[in-house]
């Protein structure tokens, strides 16, 4: 053969396989004594160039950047291995005849079919470990478009799970429905108002806030002047009832005035020096006649039932024993020349509540 072959067709037609080479497969002490003779054969006896053709033979390589070959190797024969089943006999044969001559120097060819067989084998298993490679990265993608198709899948799902709670919860069975209008095919127009319902909302609640906080504002000032007031009755139903104890008969304006102030700061606490209201009861043997804002009034009262119960011209003296003590006048009478006597008439004076208490009832 003149010329070499450099095609897996031809190497096939005219070998029916790759054939291997007859010689056993060398040493790398072999290889390198070999590649030394080339090169001193060639004139290059200095160390540096024959450290070079042993380099260019890639023979000079460190233990790790072996390691790392060989690992390298390893992988891409666990991860691109093809299964036998899937290659044609010619892929085979390549297959078998690369993996026995991929450790060989072609430095132990110098020329002729063997050395064309080699590299073509080498050439043709690279071009197989690349279409390896696409077929892989190929398989690599289907699976990818089928995981995402199946997630996308999945989500449809969801999606549509949730349109059906959605629709489910704005047209509840038996309900009214939650938007004015029916539902389409879509919920977008239903979702659009929902969210322009949700902006009116939250434009009402800022104008209410705002409303609320003007609001609590007059109510502040309300309250402080609302104090001021109640301070300002407090302290003239405490100089209006000193000045009403004081007197025998304040008036009964005064006492009105009194008792409207009493009414409108009910609750509050007495001030220092501020005296309790009173009443005055007119009663006969301990039946009450009648309740007045002065003592005079009450005995009046008392007189003149008393006088009542005379023949009429009879002269008669009226006094008044009083006990300080328990707040209670007694009414005695002098009749002519008669001697005095007690006419069970009495006026009781009385403290005016301005609230209830329940432990004075027991």
């Amino acid at each position: 053969m003149t010329e070499p072959i450099r095609d897996l067709e031809t190497a096939v037609r005219e070998y029916g396989a790759l054939p291997m080479p007859a010689r056993s497969r060398p040493t790398l002490r072999g290889v390198a004594e070999t590649v030394i003779a080339a090169a001193m054969r060639q004139g290059h006896t200095a160390p540096a160039m024959l450290a070079e053709a042993l380099e260019s033979a890639q023979l000079l390589q460190a233990p790790e950047t072996a390691a790392e070959l060989e690992r390298l190797r390893a992988r891409l024969t666990d991860v691109h291995r093809i299964p036998q089943d899937n290659l044609t006999p010619a892929e085979v044969r390549l297959a078998q005849y690369g993996e026995r001559t991929k450790a060989w120097s072609t430095a132990t060819y110098d020329s002729g079919t063997e050395k064309a067989l080699h590299e073509i084998a080498c050439a043709l298993q690279s071009t197989l470990e690349e279409t390896r490679d696409q077929r892989n990265a190929a398989r690599l993608r289907v699976i990818e478009l089928e995981e995402q198709r199946d997630r996308r899948r999945a989500r449809l799902v969801a999606l549509q799970n949730d349109a059906l709670n959605m629709r489910g919860s704005l047209a509840p069975n038996g309900e009214d429905r939650k938007v004015p209008f029916p539902l389409g095919e879509t919920l977008a127009p239903a979702v659009d108002w929902l969210i322009n319902r949700v902006a009116e909302l939250e434009t009402e609640r800022h104008t209410t806030n705002e409303a609320l906080s003007d609001a609590a504002e007059q109510l502040r000032v309300d309250r402080d002047r609302i104090a001021r007031l109640e301070k300002a009755a407090v302290e003239g139903r405490a100089a209006l009832a000193s000045f009403c104890h004081d007197l025998e008969d304040p008036g009964t304006a005064a006492l009105g005035a009194l008792y409207l102030l009493q009414q409108a700061t009910v609750g509050t606490p007495m001030q220092p020096g501020e005296t309790t209201p009173k009443v005055h009861r007119a009663s006969h043997d301990s039946i009450e006649m009648g309740l007045y804002t002065t003592a005079a009034e009450a005995r009046a009262h008392c007189e003149a039932e008393e006088r009542r119960s005379w023949p009429t011209g009879t002269d008669l003296t009226f006094d008044w024993i009083e006990d300080e003590e328990d707040g209670v006048a007694e009414l005695t009478v002098v009749a002519g020349q008669n001697e005095e006597s007690v006419t069970g008439y009495a006026v009781t004076a009385l403290d005016v509540a301005s609230a209830y208490d329940e432990e004075a009832d027991e």
